[in-house]
This record gives C-alpha cells, sequence and structure tokens, in this order.
C-alpha cells in the first residue's frame, strides 16, 4: 500500500512536468521575437524533458538503488536546467517542483536508495506525505497547463530570420 502511495506521487510528478505537446508550430512565419524565441527554446526544452522522462517514473521506484539515484540525479539536473530557461511567469514554479524533488531526493538518500524498504516504514509514509504539499500541488498543476497551453511548438521549431 505504501509502495503504491510512492509510486502515484512519483507518477503524478513526472506526468505533470513532462506534460507538453509535441504538436503545432511557433509563429506563423516572418521573424521571431527574442521573447517568441526564448519561450520556443524553452518549450523545446520541456518536450526534450518528456520524451527522456518516458521511463524515469519506473527508474525512481526500481529495485536497484543505484538506478533508482541516478535517475533521480538527473531528474534534478533537468529540473535545473528548465528553472534556468524558464519564463518569468513560470519559474517560481519549477523552483517549487525543483525544491520537492532535492527533498524527495534527500529521502530516498537516508534510505541508500532501496525503495523495496521503504513499504514497510510508516515514517517514510509520513515523510512523503509532508514533502507532497498543496503548493507542490499547485505549482504541478500551473506547470501542467502552462505547457499544455503555451507549449504548443514542434519538437524542431523552424525559425526564419
Amino acid at each position: 500500500m505504501r509502495m503504491k502511495a510512492l509510486g502515484s506521487i512519483v507518477v503524478v510528478v513526472v506526468l505533470a512536468l513532462s506534460g507538453c505537446s509535441s504538436s503545432g508550430t511557433v509563429g506563423s512565419g516572418g521573424s521571431v521575437g527574442a521573447d517568441a524565441a526564448s519561450k520556443a527554446d524553452f518549450c523545446t526544452l520541456i518536450i526534450a524533458f518528456r520524451k527522456a522522462n518516458e521511463t524515469l517514473g519506473n527508474d525512481l521506484l526500481s529495485p536497484n538503488a543505484e538506478q533508482t539515484k541516478s535517475a533521480m540525479k538527473l531528474l534534478i539536473g533537468q529540473l535545473q536546467t528548465l528553472l534556468e530557461r524558464a519564463p518569468a511567469d513560470l519559474k517560481a514554479d519549477i523552483d517549487t517542483a525543483q525544491q520537492f524533488y532535492v527533498q524527495f531526493d534527500a529521502l530516498l538518500a537516508t534510505h541508500g536508495y532501496d525503495t523495496s524498504g521503504i513499504a514497510d516504514d510508516p515514517k517514510f509514509e509520513a515523510d512523503i506525505t509532508s514533502l507532497n504539499s498543496a503548493e507542490v500541488t499547485g505549482a504541478l498543476d500551473r506547470i501542467a497547463a502552462y505547457t499544455t497551453t503555451d507549449c504548443v511548438v514542434s519538437a524542431t521549431p523552424t525559425l526564419t530570420s
């Protein structure tokens, strides 16, 4: 039951962070302004993030501690890159998501990234539940909404000069 709760949290967070559409185009031709190019860069980055994380949920719950640790470090690094490139109106939400994962990583580290024993640890369940606050859920919802409404770009947008 506890492992199912952990799995649900991981899957929801990964899906929310990677919920960007990969269809559509940027602009309608002509030159692209700096803001549009920056947004296109961010959207391309978040699409790449989604593709890289298609199996991340399974890796985070792997019985192999090194695989779990590696997946967590990859996710945190990707979130840092997203944070550095995020538009101003999304930066705080991505920062919240990254902070959640840094805390989640620290929690997993206390268990040696061995997720098999976590299912029997009521303190771990309480700790993970406390990390998954309304602030985190709200941030993830706003990221998902942004990426599905504002990041409708092709995986390789064509910018004309």
